[in-house]
Formats: C-alpha cells, structure tokens, sequence
C-alpha cells in the first residue's frame, strides 16, 4: 500500500508542478504585452474578430441578401455574432490592469479561474462556425 502512496504523491507534485509552470508562463506573458493580454488570448482575439466580420458580412442586410432562402443563415451569422461579442467581453475582462508583475499576477490568476468558462465559450465558437458552415454547404445545393 506505500508503494501506491508514494506513486501518487509523486503524481500530484508532476500536477502542480506542470500547473505552477503554466501560471508563470501566462504570467510572464501577461508582463511582456503591450495589450496586458497573454499571447493565445491576443491570437484567440484576433481569430474571434475575423470570424465576426464574416458573420456580419454574411448577415448584411442589403436587398441582395434579402432572400428567405438565406433566413437560417442570417440567422446563424446573428447567433455568430453575439457569441463573438460576448467572448470578446470575456478576453476583456482577463486583461492586466497596468504593465506591473501584480497586474499581470492578478490576471493569471483570473485567466486561471476562468478557464472552464473559457472551454465553454471555444465550445460555443466552434459550434457557431458549424453552424455556418452547414448552413453555408446546404444554400449551395
């Protein structure tokens, strides 16, 4: 039974070690921004904001796009489009205060508590551009 004790404490330490590694990364990351923001959430940021602009371009109201065959698509780039902003919001709020270590220190610490709500927010992103994505293949039929 020692034996077993002992391969799981060496187990956690691996875990909190690779844990304490992750959260001086970020941080260290977080300190060397201009943004305040880590560089996955910088690139993350960038990719919601591209995939907005084509859900707004494909929402566009003009006469052109105003066809009922293309309502479920309207549709689904409003629903895009809201999960963008919404997430957008969500990166906002992880964002250091000022260029200190403490900022940056606080903002790691709120990424890291934050980070099952992020999952879910890359979940319903990449549902969204499912979505669009069957929703664009069935109009072209």
């Amino acid at each position: 039974m020692e034996a077993f004790a002992v391969v799981g404490l060496i187990g956690n330490i691996m875990a909190f070690i690779d844990y304490g590694q992750k959260a001086l990364s970020t941080m260290s990351s977080i300190y060397k921004s201009a943004s305040g923001a880590s560089f996955e959430h910088e690139q993350l940021k960038t990719a919601i904001k591209n995939l907005q602009d084509v859900a707004q371009q494909i929402d566009d109201p003009s006469p052109v796009h105003n066809n009922a065959a293309l309502k479920p698509l309207s549709n689904c780039a409003r629903k895009c489009q809201e999960i963008c902003k919404k997430f957008i919001e969500f990166l906002d709020s992880l964002l250091a205060k000022d260029d200190s270590k403490w900022a940056a220190f606080r903002a790691t610490v709120k990424i890291l508590r934050k980070s099952h709500e992020k999952q879910q927010l890359v979940e319903d992103l990449d549902m969204c551009r499912k979505m669009l994505n069957s929703a664009v293949l069935s109009d072209y039929r």
